[in-house]
């Protein structure tokens, strides 16, 4: 935003100081999830330790797959969080809403046979204050006890000031939502093209992926 234009970003009401806060505090959690990946396909390579920096994922070892996205949010649930802190002050019941946002992209990946490996979440906040950053802790906490229950890899996100575009109750309001890459084997993938009324079906992640994992 340019200075001779008369404002800034700062007298727009966005402080960057705090923005790269809540950036860092979601890129240190995200680190910390990349040992899901380790030794497994989707290994996490970062060659800058930055949240801007570069990274990729390793796929030499796949053969035999499919690969797939899906993305979903948590709706609406986080309102009841945000009526919650704003009476209390206490933003730790947010640390759970991150599992109920995996869960929403990990579980779609699984009824397909498949296995959700990388995940990419963005959070898009009200505005971003003191307060914002005490709530974005426990996100990032809850993020990284989500990915470690789904044995993913928070890959990368993006976190954003949105203003009033942003509802729900309170003054630190936000929404979630997730996006997942999953892989299925060729041959164990289930995509109903041989489904008929009546066949039991029966699924268990480590014997659908076999020898993938």
């Amino acid at each position: 935003m340019s200075e001779q234009a008369g404002m800034t970003y700062k007298s727009a009401g966005v402080d960057n100081s705090v923005k790269e806060r809540v950036s860092r505090l979601f890129y240190d959690a995200s680190k910390k999830t990349w040992v899901n990946r380790k030794g497994r396909i989707g290994e996490i390579k970062s060659g800058v330790d930055s949240f801007s920096g570069y990274r990729s994922c390793d796929f030499s070892n796949l053969k035999d797959a499919e690969v797939g996205m899906g993305n979903d949010g948590i709706g609406t649930k986080q309102v009841i969080a945000q009526r919650l802190s704003t009476y209390t002050g206490d933003y730790s019941c947010h640390r759970g809403l991150p599992k109920d946002l995996l869960a929403m992209v990990v579980d779609d990946s699984g009824v397909r046979g498949a296995e959700s490996i990388l995940v990419t979440t963005t959070f898009n906040f009200n505005t971003l204050g003191e307060n914002h950053v005490k709530l974005a802790e426990h996100l990032a906490q809850g993020m990284i006890e989500a990915a470690n229950d789904a044995r993913v890899a928070i890959f990368s996100g993006e976190t954003a000031d949105l203003g009033d575009v942003v509802g729900g109750y309170g003054n630190e309001r936000y929404i979630a939502d997730a996006t997942a890459l999953w892989v299925a084997n060729t041959k164990r993938a289930i995509t109903g093209k041989n489904l008929k009324p009546g066949i039991p079906l029966v699924a268990y992640m480590k014997a659908v992926l076999g020898q993938m994992d």
